[in-house]
């Protein structure tokens, strides 16, 4: 049975990965997602490897995953409302 958490993370950092390519490098948006993509990636890590979670554990990672995932909606919406002037 999959893991609905695994599966969350996995989709916020696909969604981050698709938006860095259409942001300037190193400005502060890309920066901004670059690193919550690095800690999407870094939290899918955790899950996986880890055979048994904690619910500190999982509530932890949720948090960082819905914080990445902020993040990420912010900058795309910026982006969107940018490209459409």
């Amino acid at each position: 049975m999959p893991d609905p958490l695994v599966e969350e993370v996995l989709d916020a950092w696909k969604e981050g990965e698709e938006l860095l390519p259409g942001l300037p490098p190193l400005s502060p948006d890309h920066e901004s997602v670059k690193l919550a993509v690095n800690d999407l990636r870094s939290t899918y890590v955790n899950l996986v490897d880890r055979g048994y979670r904690s619910n500190d554990h999982v509530e932890a990672s949720a948090r960082r995953i819905e914080n990445s995932l902020r993040i990420i909606r912010e900058v795309a919406g910026r982006n969107s409302r940018t490209e459409s002037y």
